[in-house]
């Protein structure tokens, strides 16, 4: 990737953390564990589906 690819990634990224952040600070530690906990199952699913992969 070049420089520039990077930094375009890495604001989309940026800018994804300051638009999830609201929605994630309404929860408490127990509530964020428990939402993790539930997405675990989908993003498990999505990669053995080969839907997406790392690396």
């Amino acid at each position: 990737m070049t420089e520039r690819g990077r930094v375009f990634r890495q604001g989309i990224e940026d800018r994804t953390d300051v638009l999830a952040f609201p929605a994630y600070a309404v929860l408490d530690d127990g509530e964020c564990e428990r939402l993790a906990e539930l997405a675990r199952v989908f993003g498990r699913a999505v990669v053995g589906a080969g839907l997406l992969s790392f690396g």
